[in-house]
């Protein structure tokens, strides 16, 4: 069946097929709105994920996002999903002692903050842990790299390494592990929720 929905990010092409819109995903700079189509979703998401490979991440690694709502999370989220590296989304509002125990424990190496705010607290935290080797924000923040480098990075290594992101899609497997969701921990320290591909496809279609 064409554009049979295994995998989260095989939605990508299901909505580009069934679904196009000039409207898919919409942000707010300010006050001003801005919006991407269908066809910016999917292609932004692809540059993501070939950012990633470029960077050195492979399939099994830990990807942390902190951040509040936005259309470029999807971007991260898809990105991440095609190249069988594990997305832990954070809450933005937990406290210090909770992103320590979350980033140590999913052995996260690469992490996307929202903004200034969010840097400033989960830097120093970051700082502390070996295995984190990149931080980025979504938002501009002077002397911070920004998640628009991940993508302009996959740009320039599109023609390289396009064939081999085929190749790694084609692997992911629905039982593969997608997602890493920690509980509030308020019994305790955080509890690590492990969700597959199939596990969140099938409560979308």
């Amino acid at each position: 069946m064409a554009n049979e929905v295994k995998r989260t990010f095989d939605i990508l092409e299901f909505c580009l097929s069934e679904f196009s819109r000039k409207d898919a995903l919409g942000g707010k700079n300010g006050n001003d709105w801005y919006v991407y189509s269908t066809a910016e979703y999917v292609e932004k998401s692809h540059q993501f994920a070939i950012g990633l490979m470029a960077l050195g991440l492979k399939k099994g690694d830990k990807v942390a996002t902190v951040t509040t709502n936005r259309p470029e999370w999807n971007f991260a989220d898809m990105g991440l999903a095609m190249t069988g590296i594990v997305h832990v989304p954070i809450y933005p509002t937990i406290g210090d002692d909770e992103y320590s125990y979350i980033l140590e424990h999913a052995e996260i190496k690469l992490l996307l903050v929202g903004d200034k705010k969010l840097y400033e607290k989960l830097s120093p935290i970051a700082a502390l842990l070996p295995e984190i080797t990149h931080i980025y924000s979504f938002e501009e923040v002077e002397g911070v790299s920004n998640f628009e480098e991940i993508l302009q990075l996959g740009k320039a290594h599109q023609e390289e390494l396009s064939a081999q992101l085929e190749e790694i899609k084609k692997a992911v497997d629905p039982e593969d592990l997608a997602t890493i969701i920690y509980t509030s921990g308020t019994t305790g320290v955080p509890k690590a929720v492990m969700l597959t591909h199939n596990n969140l496809v099938s409560k979308v279609l």
